[in-house]
C-alpha cells in the first residue's frame, strides 16, 4: 500500500500559516534566544548543552521513542565525563577523562569519529554547542584551566586562561558566554572573542569541607579508565571535596537572563540557592552580575538547579532528599517535598505539564507542580526492571542517571545486581528504562554495555545518547582488588564510552510525533481562545518542529521499508515541506498577522488534517515474519512427517526420548540440555511428556530422523544440588541409551553422530558433559551447541576440565541480544567463558554468534533469553515459535550434525557465511536482521556485525 502523504503536507503547511502579532512573533529560539520562553531549539540542536537549555531542564518537547534499539558504541574504555552535546549540524560532542591523546571528540549521527582535539587533556566538563555550531569547553584541573572554543570542523578559534576550570560553560540570552569555576566566580565572555565582557563576580559561599577520598577510591577511578594524574582533582570536582562549587551548573532564565546557582551558604553550615541578575554590556556602558536574592536550604547542595517553564520556581535539593521549589522573583521557598529520603542522585528534570521528575536514594519520582503546593504522582523503584524468578533472590536495582524528558516517556539508566552496603550493589547488568511519563510504567529496556552516572542527551531525531563512567563497577572492583571485599561469584564486564540507541520503529515514532503534533495544535488553540499569544507561539514552534520531525521519521521508515511508497511520493513530500519552510520563514520576517480568529480556523484544520495522517498511518501494511523453510536445514520437509514416539523414565535422573516416525534401524543422536527451573512448582519430572520449553525443538529433530535424548537433571533450581548437576545430565544419557539398546523395536542409537545441544544452565551443562562424555564411557561428542549459556559457578555448577574436550568437536555458542539474564553483560553471562576456555577447538570448528531482535514488521522477532523455547507455555517463554526458532536455532542445530555426521550442509553451520546468517525474509521481501558471527567475542557488536544483512535498521 502507497502512503497517502497529502494530509501530512496540509497539516504542515496548515500550521505554518498560523502567525501571531508582530510583538509576539518569532522564529523558533536557538540557543540564547529570549524572544520566547519554552520555544523549541533549532532542528538538530536539540540538545547543545549539559542539561538540555539554560533552563537545565533535560526536557525536548518531541515525541520520544517507546522501544529503543543500539545503534552505536564509542570511545570504548574510555570514562565519560558528563554528557553528548548535539550541533545545529547534527554532530554529537563529548569529553573523556582518560590519558588521551585527545579527549574532545566529535562524532557524526552515524557514530564516525569526525575529529578529535588533543588542545584540552581529561576533564569533568562538558561541551557547550552555540546556535552557530562553535563549542565551548571549560577545561582543566588544578594546574591550569582554559575556556576554549572550537569550530565545528575542530579548528581551535581561541583560548582564554582562567582561574580555574568548571563543569559547563552557559549561554546567557544576549548571547554571551558565562562560566562558574569551581571556586564559585562567575564571568563572562564574548564568544566571538574571548574577551571578558563583566566584572568577575565571586558567589559568598564557603567551600564544602575536605574529604579526603578513602583509598580504593584512586584505584577505582583508574580501573574505569580515568587518567591516574586526574583521579584526585575528579574525585575533589566529584564530592565538592573543598570546593565551592563541585559537579553542579548553573541555570539561567531564557528571557530575564536572571542566574541560579545551589552552594553552600556563607558559613558552610548548610546548602544555599543563590540568584544574581545578569546585566550585559551596552552601547559602551559596561555589564555586571549583581546579587537579586537568595535562600537557605537543608545540608549540602545536591543537584543543579532547573528552572520551570513558565519562569515562576527553580527546583534544587539538598543532600537529605528533599527537593525545594523557590520563588524566582525573590527566592522564598513555595514548597518542599522528601520523596525518598537518603540523597538525591540527579537534577531534578522539569517535563511538560508542570512535571518534575526526580531521582532520589535510587528510585525515581514524578512530582506535579501545583503552584503553592507539590503533588506526588508515582515512584518507581529501579528492583521493578529485574525478574525475581531468573535474576535471583537479592538482586536490586538503583537508577543512576539524570532523567531525560520527551513529550511522551522518560529515560534513565539502572544498575541491577547483589547489594552489598545500602548504597553499593555488585553490577550484574546495566539498561535504560523507557517510562511512560502518565503512568510511571516501564514500558520497554534495552541492554547497556556499562553503568551511566552521567546525563543522558536527546536528539530531534529520535537518538538517546548515554554516557559511561561506571563508578559502582570500579569500586566493587577495587574493594575486590585490595581484598576489602570477597570476590563476589559474578561481576558483569564493563565497557566505558557513549552508547546511542534510536527509534527500534520509525513507523511508530512517526505516530506518536503525529500525536504530539495535534496536541501541540489543540495547546495552540487553547491559547488563542484565552490571547495568551506567547503561549500559543510556543505551541506553534513546537507543533511546526514535530511535523518536521515526522516527515523525518517517515522517510526513516519508508527506507527501513516500514512503510510502502514510491520515491516520486516523497520527493513530492520534501519538494511541498521545503516550499512550506520558506513561506513560514517569510511570515516571520514580515511579522504578518491575520487576527486571531483566522488563526484558529488554521489550528482547526491542521488538527482535522493530522488525524486524516493518523488514519492513513494506521490501515498501512505490516511486514510479517516469515514462516518455517520447506526445505534444508530447519526445513519442514521432513523425512519421518508422523509424530514422533515418546518414552522415558519419570524422575531426577530420567530421561524423556522422542524417535522418529516411522522408525529408522538407526539413527543420529541429539541430547537437549534443558535451563534452570525457576518456577515456582519447579520441573514436572514426573511427567515424561513435559519438555520444559523443548517441545518443539524435540519435535523438529525427531522429524528429521534424530534419536532426541531430553535429560532429566533437575526437579528444582537446587535439587539435585548445583556441583551434582552435571552428573546426574551424564547419568540421565547413559540411562536413556541403555533403554534404546535393550528394546528391539526402537531405533538404535548411532553413537558415532553424537551431538549435544542446551539453553541457559542447560548451555553450561552441555558443555561440562562434552568434556567428561568418554570417561563416563558415552560417545564421542561430534558437537555442542550452547544457547544463552549462563549459569557458570556462581550457582555453584563447577567448571569441569573443558580442555578435555575433543579438538576436533564443533562448538557453537550462541548469545541473543535483548537477554538481560545472560546475555552479554546479563547477570549470568557464559558465553564469553566457555569461548575462552576452550582453546584447543580450531578457529574453524567454533562460531560465536549473536542473535539480533527485529522489530522491523509485526509481531516482533525478539531475541531475548528465551527465543529458543517456541511455544512450549513456560515460565522463561511467551509462547511463541517464530523465526527465531526456525533459523537461529532449528536451522543450526540441523546444519552442524549434517556437517559433521554426513559432511553436508557445512555452510548453514560455521563460518560466518550467508548461508549461516540468514534469518529468512518479512512478507515485504527485507531481510530478517541476520545473525552476527565472530571468533571475538570481546569484538564490539556492531563489529561483528559488518558481514551481517542489513546493515543497519
Amino acid at each position: 500500500m502507497k502512503l497517502n502523504t497529502f494530509p501530512i503536507i496540509l497539516a504542515v503547511v496548515s500550521l505554518t500559516c498560523l502567525v501571531l502579532s508582530p510583538a509576539q512573533a518569532a522564529q523558533p529560539g536557538a540557543v540564547g534566544s529570549a524572544s520566547c520562553r519554552g520555544c523549541g531549539s533549532e532542528l538538530g540542536a536539540a540538545w547543545p548543552m549539559l542539561h538540555s537549555d539554560t533552563r537545565n531542564s533535560d526536557y525536548v518537547p518531541i515525541a520520544g521513542p517507546r522501544e529503543l534499539i543500539a545503534r552505536w558504541h564509542a570511545l570504548d574504555g574510555k570514562p565519560d565525563a558528563a554528557v553528548v552535546t548535539v550541533g545545529p549540524e547534527g554532530n554529537r560532542y563529548t569529553i573523556t577523562m582518560d590519558s588521551g591523546p585527545c579527549n574532545l571528540h566529535a562524532f557524526d549521527r552515524d557514530g564516525n569519529l569526525l575529529w578529535c582535539s588533543d588542545a584540552i587533556g581529561p576533564t569533568f566538563g562538558a561541551p557547550v554547542v552555540g546556535d552557530d555550531g562553535a563549542v565551548f569547553v571549560h577545561a582543566g584541573d588544578y594546574s591550569a584551566a582554559e575556556l576554549l572554543r572550537f569550530e565545528s570542523d575542530g579548528t581551535l578559534t581561541w583560548g582564554e586562561p582562567i582561574e580555574a576550570p568548571g563543569l559547563a560553560p552557559m549561554l546567557t540570552p544576549d548571547g554571551s558566554l558565562l562560566t562558574l569555576d569551581i571556586n564559585g566566580l562567575f564571568r563572562a565572555f564574548d564568544p566571538d572573542t574571548g574577551e571578558s565582557v563583566v566584572e568577575p563576580f565571586q558567589l559568598p559561599a564557603a567551600p564544602l569541607p575536605v574529604t579526603p577520598p578513602a583509598p580504593y577510591i584512586p584505584l577505582a577511578l583508574q580501573l574505569i579508565g580515568m587518567a591516574p594524574a586526574f583521579t584526585g582533582f575528579f574525585y575533589d570536582a566529584w564530592q565538592g571535596s573543598g570546593l565551592v562549587v563541585g559537579n553542579n551548573a548553573p541555570a539561567v532564565d531564557p528571557v530575564t537572563g536572571r542566574i541560579f546557582m545551589v552552594a553552600q551558604n556563607e558559613q558552610g553550615t548548610s546548602g544555599k540557592l543563590y540568584a544574581m541578575d545578569f546585566f550585559p554590556p551596552n552601547n559602551g556602558t559596561p555589564g555586571a552580575i549583581e546579587p537579586a536574592c537568595s535562600a537557605d536550604m537543608g545540608p549540602g547542595s545536591a543537584t543543579s538547579p532547573a528552572l520551570s517553564e513558565d519562569g515562576a520556581h527553580v527546583y534544587a535539593s539538598d543532600e537529605t532528599g528533599a527537593l525545594y521549589a523557590f520563588k524566582t522573583e525573590d527566592c522564598s521557598i513555595e514548597w518542599q517535598i522528601t520523596p525518598a529520603p537518603g540523597s538525591a542522585l540527579a537534577s531534578p528534570t522539569v517535563g511538560p505539564n508542570g512535571r518534575i521528575y526526580f531521582l532520589a536514594s535510587g528510585k525515581m519520582v514524578a512530582l506535579a507542580d501545583g503552584g503553592g503546593h507539590v503533588d506526588m504522582l508515582w515512584e518507581l523503584d529501579a528492583t521493578d526492571l529485574v525478574d525475581p524468578d531468573t535474576l535471583g533472590p537479592g538482586t536490586v536495582g538503583r537508577f543512576d542517571s539524570v532523567i531525560p524528558a520527551a513529550q511522551n516517556y522518560v529515560y534513565a539508566a539502572a544498575t541491577v545486581g547483589q547489594q552489598i552496603t545500602p548504597t553499593l550493589l555488585i553490577p550484574g547488568a546495566s539498561l535504560v528504562a523507557t517510562v511512560d511519563q502518565e503512568t510511571g510504567e516501564i514500558v520497554s529496556s534495552s541492554f547497556l554495555g556499562a553503568q551511566s552516572a552521567a546525563s543522558p542527551s536527546i536528539a530531534f531525531d529520535g537518538t538517546l545518547h548515554v554516557p559511561s563512567k561506571p563508578l559502582t563497577w570500579g569500586v566493587v572492583r577495587a574493594l575486590m582488588m585490595l581484598g576489602i571485599v570477597p570476590a563476589p561469584p559474578f561481576i558483569a564486564p564493563q565497557h566505558a564510552g557513549i552508547y546511542v540507541f534510536e527509534a527500534a520503529c520509525y513507523e511508530e515514532l512517526s505516530m506518536d510525533g503525529l500525536a504530539v503534533a495535534s496536541d501541540f495544535a489543540g495547546d495552540a488553540n487553547t491559547a488563542l481562545e484565552e490571547t495568551d499569544l506567547e503561549g500559543a507561539e510556543v505551541a506553534l514552534s513546537r507543533g511546526m518542529v514535530q511535523l518536521e520531525l515526522v516527515r523525518r521519521n517517515l522517510e526513516m521508515a519508508n527506507g527501513r521499508g516500514e512503510i510502502v511508497s514510491s520515491t516520486e511520493s516523497l520527493a513530492g513530500v520534501q519538494a511541498d515541506l521545503a516550499r512550506a519552510s520558506l513561506a513560514l520563514a517569510q511570515v516571520f520576517k514580515e511579522k504578518r498577522f491575520f487576527g486571531i480568529p483566522l488563526a484558529r480556523l488554521f489550528v482547526d484544520l491542521a488538527l482535522g488534517t493530522i488525524d486524516g495522517a493518523a488514519s492513513v498511518l494506521e490501515q498501512r501494511e505490516v511486514p510479517e515474519p516469515p514462516g518455517q523453510p520447506t526445505s534444508g536445514p530447519g526445513g519442514s520437509d521432513y523425512p519421518h512427517p508422523d509424530e514422533p514416539f515418546v518414552s522415558g523414565m519419570a524422575g531426577v535422573g530420567g530421561y524423556t526420548i522422542y524417535e522418529p516416525n516411522p522408525r529408522p534401524e538407526q539413527a543420529p543422536v541429539i541430547v537437549l540440555v534443558h535451563g534452570n527451573c525457576v518456577s515456582p512448582s519447579g520441573c514436572n519430572v514426573d511427567d515424561v511428556s513435559d519438555l520444559i520449553g523443548a517441545e518443539d525443538l524435540a519435535d523438529h529433530l525427531a522429524r528429521q530422523g534424530n534419536i532426541v535424548v531430553f535429560t532429566r537433571h533437575q526437579a528444582a533450581s537446587d535439587t539435585p544440588l548445583p556441583w551434582e548437576q552435571t552428573q546426574t545430565v551424564l547419568d540421565s544419557i547413559a540411562l536413556a541409551l541403555e533403554a534404546l539398546e535393550a528394546d528391539p523395536y526402537a531405533t538404535q542409537p548411532d553413537r558415532d553422530r553424537f551431538g549435544l545441544w542446551g539453553h541457559s544452565r542447560g548451555g553450561y551443562l552441555a558443555v561440562n558433559a562434552a568434556a567428561l562424555l568418554e570417561d563416563a564411557g558415552l560417545p564421542h561428542p561430534d558437537y555442542v551447541v550452547a544457547v544463552a549459556p549462563g549459569e557458570d559457578t556462581n550457582s555453584g555448577i563447577p567448571m569441569e576440565d573443558w580442555l578435555q574436550i575433543p579438538n576436533d568437536m564443533k562448538l557453537l555458542v550462541v548469545v541473543a541480544e535483548d537477554d538481560e539474564l545472560a546475555g552479554e553483560g546479563g547477570l549470568r553471562f557464559g558465553g564469553g567463558k566457555i569461548w575462552n576456555a576452550t582453546p584447543q577447538i580450531p578457529l574453524e570448528n567454533k562460531d560465536y554468534i549473536r542473535v539480533r531482535s527485529d522489530r522491523f514488521g509485526e509481531p516482533d522477532l525478539l531475541a531475548d533469553h528465551s527465543f529458543v523455547l517456541g511455544a512450549t507455555q513456560s515460565p522463561l517463554s511467551e509462547g511463541v515459535i517464530d523465526a527465531m526458532d526456525f533459523f537461529a536455532t532449528w536451522k543450526l542445530v540441523d546444519a552442524v550434525r549434517d556437517c559433521t555426521g554426513f559432511g553436508q550442509n557445512c555452510e548453514y553451520a560455521l563460518g560466518d557465511t550467508p548461508e549461516q546468517r540468514h534469518l529468512g525474509l518479512w512478507s515485504n521481501g527485507m531481510p530478517v536482521k541476520e545473525l552476527c558471527v565472530t571468533d571475538d567475542p570481546s569484538e564490539p557488536f556492531e563489529d561483528s556485525c559488518v558481514n551481517s544483512l542489513p546493515l543497519f535498521r
